[in-house]
């Protein structure tokens, strides 16, 4: 039994430490200018530039690297480089609850979306403060783009597929193998009794293609009645029909799932034996599969930082 917890510590503690780059990488042959959108996993050089490519030397805010997880379109390619477009940051206050943090996703835009001459921004607080409604970022030229090297194009940038952080699912659950703990002077055992149920919860994605799920569940599960669990009632093994419900933790490859449940069978005593089984309404721990059916989006991760 100690060693059966073990084991579930440790497979729990690997799904969580798991990070997942199953994203696809860029792929050179399959772009579409202005229309292809990307995302970087890591914080590549690049230099602010025109559409041209022609970089600019006097500007006030000009990154030399991109923010991690930044979206963004490729516009062209340029000898050994590309110039790409970032997605836009919000400037809308409605987008935020604090001063502070709408202040920080205005930076970012005025860095990786328009081009702010020397003295622009500057201009740009003075002016707000002063409750001038007629400036706003929206008078500056929305055309920044920046260069970066092919290299780190292929090293960081992936395709861009967004998928919610939370998701509603459902779907079907089979235990491969349960553990019955001790009951009595009887001791523990394992036990592969057929069954199937069904599952329903929130799945939390890691990336695109792995999720962790917390699913609570009901099924039927054939059991078997013998001399050991019903204390020498039952003479010869017989099965029996038992609902199953359960709560399962379960790690995720897109529609497939695998992981621990705790559960319970319930069989109803309407027989001498029956009302002998040992097990009724006691729990086990059980390692499941299960085949995911439904999904919903339920949440969409956004930070305040950084609202693109």
């Amino acid at each position: 039994m100690k060693s059966f917890r073990l084991l579930l510590v440790c497979i729990i503690l690997s799904f969580i430490s798991l990070k997942s780059h199953s994203q696809e990488k860029i792929n050179f042959d399959d772009i579409k200018l202005d229309i292809s959108k990307f995302i970087f996993y890591g914080k590549p050089d690049i230099t602010k530039c025109d559409g041209s490519g022609t970089v600019l030397e006097s500007d006030d805010y000009a990154a030399t690297n991109a923010p991690l997880y930044s979206t963004f379109t490729i516009h062209k390619k340029q000898g050994d480089n590309y110039i790409i477009s970032f997605l836009d940051w919000s400037t809308s206050k409605s987008m935020f609850k604090s001063e502070d943090t709408y202040n920080k996703n205005l930076v970012k835009a005025l860095t990786y979306n328009y081009l702010a001459p020397k003295g622009t921004f500057e201009a740009f607080n003075s002016k707000t403060k002063s409750n001038d409604k007629n400036i706003t970022v929206t008078t500056l030229r929305k055309e920044a783009f920046y260069l970066i090297s092919k290299n780190d194009l292929k090293e960081y940038a992936y395709k861009y597929d967004p998928k919610p952080s939370y998701e509603f699912n459902y779907g079907t659950i089979s235990y491969l193998a349960r553990m019955r703990p001790k009951v009595g002077n009887i001791p523990g055992k394992w036990s592969t009794d057929l069954n199937l149920g069904l599952t329903a919860g929130v799945r939390k994605n890691i990336g695109k293609n792995f999720g962790l799920s917390l699913l609570a569940g009901i099924g039927i599960t054939k059991i078997s009645l013998d001399s050991i669990s019903t204390k020498g009632v039952v003479k010869t093994t017989s099965e029996k029909p038992a609902l199953t419900p359960s709560l399962n933790l379960l790690f995720s490859y897109q529609n497939f799932s695998i992981g621990f449940g705790a559960g319970m069978d319930w069989i109803n005593e309407d027989s001498k034996e029956s009302s002998a089984w040992i097990y009724n309404n006691k729990i086990f721990y059980g390692i499941g599969f299960g085949i995911n059916i439904f999904q919903s989006s339920s949440n969409q991760n956004k930070t305040e930082l950084q609202i693109q």
